[in-house]
């Protein structure tokens, strides 16, 4: 997979052309951008200078367990997703549970957004916990694993 092309069209340069160029009714595209920019900007957290250096907090290293990034990703990310699902459920439009679920992202996507974000907001809090200097988010992923099982493949 690309994943970054998708960082690319989810980034904020896109966000802020779409507001650039078009009016009022793209604000909802926008929002969806910058929320899943910032999302990808404190799960990829690379280096301890990064932040510094391009001038985006949501790339500093993570040093405390109150980091207000852990609690944006928690409440107002996975809160965006709950808060959309329910505005869908709420409309008072005749459409079949099926069309509704269609207006939405899918259930999978949201349990996988879910379970990365929580699951990484636990592990940062409790590495920090246990002594640990700073976290690198970048480093929670799973490609060594996607690896490992490829060589299985490759050998069948």
């Amino acid at each position: 997979m690309k994943v970054n092309l998708a960082a690319q069209i989810l980034s904020g340069t896109v966000a802020n052309a779409l507001e650039h160029f078009y009016d009022e009714s793209v604000s909802e595209t926008v929002c969806f951008i910058r929320h899943f920019n910032r999302f990808f900007d404190c799960l990829n957290v690379r280096s301890l200078f990064e932040g510094r250096n391009k001038r985006n907090p949501d790339l500093d290293p993570y040093t405390d367990v109150n980091d207000n990034r852990l609690e944006w990703l928690t409440t107002t990310f996975l809160g965006y997703f709950e808060e959309w699902r329910q505005n869908i459920e709420n409309r008072n439009i005749a459409a079949t549970a099926k069309q509704k679920a269609a207006m939405t992202l899918s259930r999978q996507t949201l349990d996988g957004l879910k379970i990365s974000v929580k699951s990484i907001t636990e592990c940062v809090k409790f590495m920090l916990g246990a002594g640990a200097e700073f976290i690198l988010a970048h480093h929670f992923n799973q490609d060594p694993l996607e690896q490992h099982f490829g060589h299985y493949r490759h050998k069948q």
